[in-house]
C-alpha cells in the first residue's frame, strides 16, 4: 500500500440539522466509490455510519463516525456527524480536527437551527464549505427558496454549481453548471445519462451560470480584471477561481441532491476533490509541551509524527477504539510515540481504516489522513500524540456546558457496584457527560448537554453493563443558617449503673456574613468544663449542623460559643459532652430563627429576537430577576438570576419555545433565602422538621 500525497486527500465533516440527510450521502458516497456493495439506509437500522445500537433505535445520528473513500484519484475522509441539538459539543469537537466541511441542508426547510448553529461553528474555525441541498426528491422541495433562505438567515454566499432537473415526484437530476450539462438519472446506482440542456430551463441555468462565473472572478484580482473588461473566463480559470473563493471563505458551493436516490452525489464529490483544501493547504501552529515556544505542522510524512486523538468508540468485541487526525508524520504499529497530554509513551497496536461499522486493516496512517489506534492503553479523547524530536501538544479542549441533570438511584447493591466501572468506561466514550457524588445530597448525579444525551448515556449503563438505575429529579444543594441570635443548655445526663454519663455545656448561636461558614469559640473560664473536653463539644456541633434543623441540610454562616457549663469528676466523657452538644445545638439553633438559603444561578439566555416576549415571561413565572439585556447580532442574550430549584429540566423548555435555537450557561452566583410559601413545601418534601433528639 503506497502513501498518497497530501494534496490528494481531503479530510471533513457533513454537518447539519437532524434528519437533514447527512448519513445518506455518507452511504451514497460509500457506494459510489465502490467501498461498499450495497447503500444502507438509517430508517431500516442498515446505516454504516449509524450502527450503534442507540442510533438503531432511536434512527438519528448520535456518534460522529469516519469513513474513508478514494474518489477520483483523492482519498476523501469523510465523518459522518450527529446533527441533533443534544451531540452538537462533539460535532464543535471534531470540526476542530477537519480541514472543511459540507453543509447538508434539507431543501424542504434549510434554515433549521441546527444548521445556523454548525454554520457558526465553521466560521469561528474558519473551514472552507461547500453545501448539499438535500431531499430534492421529498415533496414540497424548493431548491431556489434553500438557497435564498441559506444566504439570508447564514449570511453566506451560497453559488449552486448545479441546479436540480425537477423537483419532488419529478426530481431526476441535475444541470452542472461547470460543464453546461444535464445529468439524469433512473435509479439509485449513481449512474447518470449526460445530455442536453432542456429549453425550460434555460433561463434558470444561465442565470445560476453567471452568478458562478462572477463570484469565480471576484475570488481572483486577476480574473476580475479580465471579467470587468468583458472577456470571457476559460473552464480552467472558472475553475481555479471557486477553488480561491473557497479557500478564502468568499464563497460556498451547492450542489442538490438526494442522498437516498443517490442524485448529485457524485456532483458533491467533485466538488469536494476540486475545490475543498487539501491538508497541504494548511499549516498549523502548535505548542510544544511544557514550552512557550510553537512550531509550525506541516502535512508531509516525512515529518515528525503529529495527531491527535478526537474521538473514542467503545465496542463489545474490539474494545476501544481511539480515532485519529494524522497532522504530519507516519504512524505504524508498534511505533513508540509520546502522549504529550498525559506526558506518557504509548506503543501503538492495530491500526485500522474505517467505513462507518466496516473495518479494514493499515499498515500505516499518514498525514492528512483519519484512521482508528486499537490496543493503546494510555490513550483518551483529546490527547496528542508526537515523538520526542517535536512533542508538540495542541491546547486543552473545554468541555461544553451541561444543561440538563439527573440523579441516578442504583436498584441493588449489585448495580451499585458496577456503576463505578461503568461510568469510566462510558466517560472515556462520551466526556461531554459530567458525573458527581454531591457531598450535600448524598446523590449521585449525572449532567449532559439535554435530554437524550443523559437517556442515551443510562440507556448504555443498563444495556452495556446491566447497572439499572432509577432516574429521579436531583435533590437541590438547599443550606440552612440563622437570622437570630439564642443560647441555650445542652444537657445529657444517664445512669445505668457503674459509671454514668454526664455533659452540659451552654451554647450561644448567632449569625455571621453570608460565607464566613462557621466559627466555634470557646469562652469557659475558670474550668467550668475542663479543657480536654472542649474538642467534643466542637465536634458535637459539627456533625449536629451538617444534619440541618429544618430539612436536613447544612447548616452555615453562624458562630457557636460555648461559654458555661459544669461536669462530674467520674461520670464525664468525651462522648458525653459531644452527645450534650449535639442536643443543645439543636435546642438553640431552632430558637435562632432559621432560614433555609437556595443556590441562585446567574443565566444568560441567548435567543431570537422574536421570542424575547416568551423567553421573559418564562424567567418571571421561575422566580427569576432580569438583570439585563444585550443584542448579539439577529439574536438577544437576556441576563438574570433564577433560583437553581426552578430550572429543573430548563434547556427542555427553552429548546421548545425557540424553536432549538435558544442556548443559555449558568454559573453560582449566591444563595439567599427561599420565600415562606416556598420554604414549607421545600421543607415538607424533604420530611417535614427534623426531629428533637430525645433528652
Amino acid at each position: 500500500m503506497d502513501k498518497i500525497a497530501p494534496e490528494n486527500i481531503r479530510t471533513l465533516a457533513l454537518v447539519g440539522h437532524g434528519s437533514s440527510g447527512k448519513t445518506s450521502l455518507a452511504e451514497a458516497i460509500l457506494f459510489d466509490a465502490g467501498a461498499i456493495a450495497r447503500m444502507g439506509k438509517t430508517d431500516d437500522g442498515t446505516a454504516h455510519t449509524d450502527y450503534d445500537p442507540d442510533e438503531i433505535h432511536r434512527k438519528i445520528s448520535i456518534n460522529a463516525v469516519p469513513i474513508t473513500a478514494m474518489w477520483q484519484g483523492t482519498e476523501l475522509n469523510v465523518v459522518d456527524c450527529p446533527g441533533y441539538v443534544d451531540f452538537l459539543p462533539e460535532v464543535l469537537t471534531v470540526l476542530q480536527d477537519m480541514d472543511a466541511a459540507v453543509l447538508v441542508a434539507n431543501a424542504l426547510h434549510s434554515n433549521e437551527a441546527q444548521a445556523g448553529k454548525v454554520w457558526n461553528y465553521c466560521q469561528q474555525l474558519e473551514l472552507p464549505l461547500a453545501c448539499f441541498i438535500s431531499k430534492m426528491d421529498k415533496e414540497n422541495a424548493d431548491f431556489e427558496k434553500a438557497v435564498a433562505d441559506l444566504k439570508a438567515d447564514l449570511e453566506g454566499n451560497f453559488i449552486p454549481v448545479a441546479v436540480p432537473i425537477g423537483s419532488a415526484a419529478s426530481f431526476k437530476g441535475y444541470v452542472d453548471l461547470l460543464t453546461m450539462k444535464a445529468h439524469t438519472f433512473s435509479d439509485d446506482t449513481g449512474k447518470s445519462k449526460e445530455g442536453a440542456i432542456d429549453s425550460s430551463l434555460e433561463n434558470l441555468v444561465h442565470k445560476h451560470r453567471e452568478a458562478l462565473v462572477e463570484a469565480a472572478a471576484a475570488a481572483d484580482d486577476a480574473l476580475t480584471e479580465k471579467y470587468l473588461e468583458g472577456e470571457e473566463l476559460s473552464e480552467e480559470e472558472i475553475l481555479r477561481g471557486i477553488r480561491v473563493g473557497v479557500l478564502q471563505r468568499k464563497l460556498v458551493p451547492v450542489v442538490p441532491g438526494s442522498g437516498i436516490r443517490n442524485i448529485g452525489v457524485q456532483m458533491m464529490m467533485d466538488v469536494i476533490a476540486k475545490f475543498l483544501p487539501s491538508p497541504a493547504d494548511r499549516t498549523l501552529e502548535v505548542p510544544l509541551s511544557g514550552k512557550e515556544e510553537k512550531v509550525f505542522i506541516k502535512a508531509d510524512s516525512g515529518e515528525e509524527v503529529c495527531a491527535r486523538v478526537f474521538k473514542v468508540l467503545t465496542e463489545a468485541h474490539v474494545g476501544e477504539l481511539f480515532i485519529v487526525r494524522m497532522y504530519a508524520g507516519t504512524l505504524s504499529p508498534s511505533t513508540i510515540v509520546s502522549n504529550t497530554t498525559r506526558e506518557t509513551k504509548e506503543k501503538i497496536g492495530p491500526i485500522m481504516r474505517l467505513k462507518g461499522k466496516e473495518r479494514v486493516d493499515a499498515p500505516f496512517l499518514t498525514a492528512g489522513q483519519i484512521g482508528a489506534l486499537l490496543k493503546v492503553k494510555g490513550l483518551h479523547w483529546s490527547d496528542s500524540i508526537s515523538t520526542d524530536k517535536r512533542p508538540a501538544r495542541f491546547a486543552d479542549r473545554r468541555k461544553p456546558d451541561t444543561y440538563l441533570s439527573v440523579a441516578l438511584r442504583p436498584q441493588t447493591a449489585q448495580d451499585t457496584e458496577r456503576l463505578s466501572t461503568a461510568l469510566s468506561k462510558l466517560r472515556a466514550e462520551d466526556p461531554f457527560i459530567h458525573a458527581e457524588n454531591n457531598e450535600v445530597t448524598h446523590e449521585f448525579v449525572v449532567s449532559g448537554t439535554g435530554e437524550l444525551h443523559v437517556d442515551t448515556f443510562v440507556r448504555r449503563l443498563k444495556d452495556r453493563y446491566n447497572v439499572n438505575c432509577e432516574v429521579a429529579k436531583p435533590k437541590i444543594p438547599y443550606r440552612e443558617t440563622v437570622r437570630g441570635k439564642a443560647e441555650g443548655q445542652g444537657k445529657h445526663k444517664k445512669q445505668s449503673g457503674g459509671h454514668g454519663q454526664y455533659g452540659d455545656c451552654w451554647l450561644r448561636i448567632e449569625p455571621l456574613p453570608t460565607g464566613t461558614g462557621f466559627e466555634f469559640e470557646d469562652a469557659i473560664v475558670g474550668g467550668k468544663i475542663p479543657n480536654r473536653f472542649i474538642p467534643a463539644i466542637e465536634k458535637g456541633v459539627r456533625e449536629s449542623m451538617m444534619r440541618g434543623i429544618l430539612a436536613g441540610f447544612p447548616v452555615v454562616d453562624f458562630r457557636c460559643t460555648v461559654y458555661e457549663g459544669s461536669y462530674h469528676a467520674v461520670d464525664s466523657s468525651e462522648m458525653a459532652f459531644k452527645t450534650a452538644a449535639s442536643k443543645g445545638f439543636k435546642k438553640v439553633a431552632r430558637e435562632a430563627k432559621p432560614v433555609l438559603t437556595e443556590p441562585v444561578m446567574t443565566i444568560e439566555v441567548v435567543v431570537p429576537e422574536a421570542n424575547m416576549g416568551d423567553i421573559m415571561g418564562d424567567l418571571n413565572s421561575r422566580r427569576g430577576r432580569i438583570l439585563g439585556m444585550e443584542p448579539d447580532g439577529k439574536r438577544q442574550i437576556i441576563k438574570a438570576q433564577v433560583p437553581l430549584g426552578e430550572l429543573y429540566k430548563y434547556i427542555i423548555s427553552l429548546r421548545s419555545m425557540t424553536g432549538g435555537r435558544g442556548e443559555f450557561t449558568m454559573n453560582l452566583s449566591h444563595y439567599e433565602d427561599v420565600p415562606a410559601h416556598v420554604q414549607e413545601a421545600i421543607i415538607k418534601e424533604h420530611g417535614g422538621a427534623v426531629a428533637e433528639d430525645e433528652e
